[in-house]
């Protein structure tokens, strides 16, 4: 199951982020997106407060919830890392650090073996949901 939404915008883009299609090895930098709160006051743009939260790439499972390991045939079904995203956060980007593409898209949180993080949907899972067939090749 993926927590993502297609939104087209009656406005064009200035650009997107890039997608990695490789998975992000263990302990690689990334940046987090984490939603605050939406600021909505009358004949106004709303306002979304976010920052972009530091944190690594802690491990991957598979669909069975074994660990499964990047580089081999495993199928990597999520993507976990050691920060709590906020209420609000799921669907937005998981980004290397270093090159800013994205490497993740958050779904939520756990609490297990003792500890709270972070899980998301790794990006390749993003190349497989837009080859389904009858999905457009192209988006506007």
């Amino acid at each position: 199951m993926f927590d993502l939404v297609l939104l087209r915008l009656g406005t064009k883009l200035e650009s997107s982020l890039p997608i990695d299609p490789f998975p992000a090895p263990i302990d690689t930098h990334v940046k987090a997106y984490s939603y605050h709160g939406t600021t909505i006051r009358p004949n106004s743009t709303p306002v979304v407060e976010s920052t972009w939260q530091d944190c690594k790439v802690s491990f991957y499972t598979d669909g069975r919830g074994r660990e499964a390991k990047t580089g081999t045939y495993d199928m990597l079904q999520c993507l976990h890392f050691d920060h709590l995203p906020s209420a609000g956060s799921s669907g937005g980007p998981i980004l290397d650090a270093k090159t800013q593409a994205v490497v993740g898209i958050i779904r939520g949180w756990e609490h297990a073996g003792g500890k709270l993080r972070g899980f998301a949907s790794p990006a390749e899972s993003l190349f497989e949901c837009f080859s389904l067939p009858g999905l457009p090749e192209e988006v506007d």
